[in-house]
């Protein structure tokens, strides 16, 4: 085979193989927050909890213009799981919010609007009898 070919195959290859890395995507924006909380090992509670529990943080997390709920919500996993909790619940559930008469359903029950944007905010809680 010719060396000018052979190095510009060796070239190919190893630029592909480059582009393949720089293609690695983080698990926190392959999945939707329901499978990402599961694969962190916190429990997203969408309905109000039945058992009690504990405080543990308040999280938030806020991004620009056209970032994705989704996105800031499993900001939001990852901040709990640093925290040491089990769960991850709406404000609404801790008798906060102020949304009286503005019934969110799923994810967007941590969504709140502020400066004119969207943000996300939440409970990191631990369950009092595991």
């Amino acid at each position: 085979m010719n060396p000018s070919i052979r190095s510009m195959t060796r070239h190919a290859a190893v630029m592909s193989l480059l582009l393949m890395a720089g293609c690695q995507v983080d698990t926190s924006l392959q999945y939707g927050p329901e499978k990402y909380a599961h694969t962190r090992n916190i429990e997203l509670v969408l309905t109000p909890p039945a058992r009690a529990w504990t405080l543990v943080a308040n999280v938030s997390s806020s991004g620009g213009r056209f970032t994705a709920t989704e996105t800031m919500v499993n900001a939001m996993i990852d901040e709990s799981k640093k925290a040491g909790a089990d769960a991850l619940l709406p404000l609404e559930f801790a008798g906060e919010g102020g949304r009286a008469g503005n019934k969110q359903n799923g994810i967007e029950q941590f969504v709140y609007s502020q400066d004119g944007r969207n943000i996300t905010k939440g409970r990191a809680v631990r369950w009092e009898s595991r």
